[in-house]
């Protein structure tokens, strides 16, 4: 397991612990939230950014990426999907 930064590039488990922007992007919607943020922990796929719909404080789908304009595109995806 490596930790990482958004661009992928590796860091510490200190540097990992003190970072404190993981968000993304949330859309509050009537039924859901949907949520993407970065995970910082790649666990060998380089998917380090993930997208959940969340209803009611459960996870109903989720999605990870490898890069943050993916993350992006695939929470549009989401948000459309849900609407």
């Amino acid at each position: 397991m490596r930790y990482v930064d958004r661009n992928g590039n590796d860091i510490s488990f200190d540097q990992f612990c003190r970072m404190t922007d993981e968000r993304v992007a949330v859309t509050k919607m009537d039924r859901c939230t949907v949520s993407t943020v970065w995970v910082g922990v790649d666990a060998g796929d380089g998917r380090i950014f993930e997208t959940a719909v969340i209803v009611g404080g459960d996870v109903e789908a989720s999605q990870r990426y490898r890069t943050e304009l993916d993350a992006v595109k695939g929470h549009v995806r989401w948000v459309e999907a849900q609407s």
